[in-house]
């Protein structure tokens, strides 16, 4: 049985290797706009989550903003498809952007 805050067991991350399926689903309390999200990287102090509408976001463990959230069985896997498509593409790198060509500056007076 999970508990209802991130500092209870081991929450299950979402990954492309992972049954999507199990994957823990949660929910900031102050900032419900953010949508649902999974996490996607546990460390020691720390677990980063992907959010709906909020993308990437790192928490401290135990922070009690985070909650599990409740879904609809019906709802699941299409939150956790959407939710594994924005991990993915927060994993990929990030494209370099171009420099700007500057205008060439005579140097005739």
């Amino acid at each position: 049985m999970r508990e209802s805050r991130h500092s209870g067991p081991m929450p299950v991350i979402l990954s492309a290797m992972s049954t999507t399926s199990d994957a823990t689903i949660y929910e900031h309390t102050l900032r419900p706009q953010w949508g649902r999200g999974v996490a996607v990287i546990i460390e020691q102090d720390r677990t980063k989550f992907v959010f709906e509408h909020g993308g990437e976001r790192t928490f401290r463990r135990g922070d009690p903003s985070i909650r599990l959230a409740v879904v609809g069985e019906e709802e699941r896997p299409k939150l956790l498809e959407v939710l594994l498509k924005m991990q993915k593409k927060s994993a990929a790198p990030a494209k370099k952007k171009k420099a700007a060509k500057l205008p060439k500056l005579s140097t005739e007076d």
